[in-house]
């Protein structure tokens, strides 16, 4: 039984000891994370590109179809199996994600991110904690990591030899309660998490003569779930890889956002 619910029913036994004629009950509790657990609830979302410049590009639209597909034993817990239909422009694919769900707390399972343009070493899998009500502090997914390798880089006209690191870390975190208005024009209060790859460096050459710090931005996915309907918007900002001011190497990617349209809870 959650704690939550556990805490409801305790104090609604006190209230009916000291007063057996009221007839008012104890508020259901909220339920962020509704529809995980029940097949063939079904959500649909409209997905929008957010261009570099942060501007959302409203003259194209695509569509996500999400749906329990199976409830299993996956990897050690009792999971949601949901599959994801994306419809961009006629051109249909689909993705697989599992989903468990403990007490207040949700969990996903995910490749966790390589660290880029340095790790060589094989992806690996495991639960992440996606989401938790009760959280107040963030928490580590990944701990911080460094690597670095030789590279060559233009200097003067001339590849120069240099040393690449970078670090990167992954943690989550319940950010304040947020009030989203979605693709079928209403609005929704939510609960706020947000999942997020920090990534630094720095390059090195001549000895330490040339020394560019190497920063990104825009790598935080946000999550938001409403009570009683679970998921209805996800965020990711574009992402800005750079190195020094951008000069001797920059790249921008575009992010996206997706919103609920209409969904199905039995």
């Amino acid at each position: 039984m959650r704690i939550a619910t556990l805490l409801v029913c305790v104090l609604s036994i006190g209230w009916l000891a000291s007063c057996s004629d009221s007839n008012t009950n104890a508020p259901a509790p909220a339920d962020y994370y509704k529809g995980f657990d029940k097949l063939g609830n079904y959500w649909v979302y409209q997905r929008n590109e957010i261009d570099t410049n942060g501007n959302v590009v409203t003259s194209t639209s695509a569509t996500d179809s999400s749906w329990i597909a199976g409830i299993e034993l996956y990897q050690g817990k009792s999971s949601s199996k949901v599959i994801t239909m994306m419809n961009d422009a006629g051109t249909i694919s689909y993705d697989t994600v599992y989903i468990a769900r403990s007490g207040d707390s949700l969990f996903t399972y995910m490749e966790l991110p390589s660290i880029p343009m340095v790790d060589t070493a094989a992806p690996t899998s495991q639960w992440v904690l996606l989401g938790s009500v009760s959280a107040t502090t963030e928490w580590t997914i990944v701990t911080t990591q460094s690597r670095t390798q030789s590279i060559e880089i233009p200097i003067g006209g001339n590849n120069v030899p240099a040393d690449i690191t970078i670090s990167m870390g992954v943690t989550g975190a319940h950010k304040a309660d947020t009030t989203i208005t979605c693709a079928n024009g209403q609005k929704y209060s939510t609960k706020y998490f947000q999942i997020k790859p920090n990534i630094s460096g720095s390059i090195k050459a001549l000895g330490g003569l040339f020394t560019q710090p190497i920063t990104v931005t825009g790598t935080e996915n946000s999550s938001f779930f409403a009570d009683g309907i679970g998921l209805v918007a996800q965020y990711q900002p574009p992402m800005h890889f750079k190195v020094g001011d951008g000069s001797l190497f920059g790249q921008k990617q575009s992010g996206q956002i997706k919103t609920l349209l209409r969904y199905r809870i039995q």
